[in-house]
């Protein structure tokens, strides 16, 4: 795996990550910046299939009633006969909510970052950058107090042309 890529996938998704809280505003002892807010905000989740393909490790942010960002994490290790190969997906999404109280339609669009590594005995290749875009359709249960998240949904990704069609599922906990 080559970590020189490694870390410049990381440090563009730290200043993509950095350029996006420098949007939401912050306010000590002060009330919400949504009045009457009668959501939970923040959710931790872990998807399976889904955004990232196998599984993704997720947080999501509710910055209004019916948007939300979410940033995802993928890490994947695999050896078999001499050969070994690595894989760090990074999916980052904006999704639109629809419906009242806790169950919502969930839109999402966004792009999956990554660095994938492959390699045979001495022959070592690797990509980095932008791997695909994918969407979400989908259905979201969410608590307006903290508690149980649950997600499903359609998660195609578009990846060098081709658009492959995926699911996935998810489960956390919002607060």
């Amino acid at each position: 795996m080559n970590f020189s890529l490694l870390k410049k996938t990381v440090a563009s998704l730290f200043f993509v990550l950095l350029f996006i809280i420098s949007f939401v505003p912050t306010y000590a002892q002060q009330e919400p910046f949504v009045e009457g807010i009668d959501f939970s905000r923040h959710s931790i989740f872990l998807e399976l299939g889904g955004n990232a393909f196998a599984y993704s490790l997720n947080y999501d942010y509710r910055f209004a009633r019916h948007a939300s960002a979410r940033v995802g994490f993928e890490y994947l290790r695999l050896s078999a006969l001499g050969s070994s190969s690595s894989v760090l997906l990074v999916p980052i999404m904006v999704n639109y909510l629809t419906g009242k109280g806790s169950s919502h339609l969930e839109l999402g669009v966004g792009t999956v970052l990554g660095n994938a590594g492959a390699g045979f005995r001495d022959i070592d290749k690797s990509i980095s950058g932008v791997v695909g875009f994918t969407g979400t359709i989908g259905y979201r249960l969410q608590p307006a107090d903290a508690g149980f998240h649950f997600r499903i949904g359609l998660t195609p990704i578009l990846v060098q042309g081709y658009v492959a069609p995926w699911a996935g599922i998810g489960f956390g906990y919002s607060f």
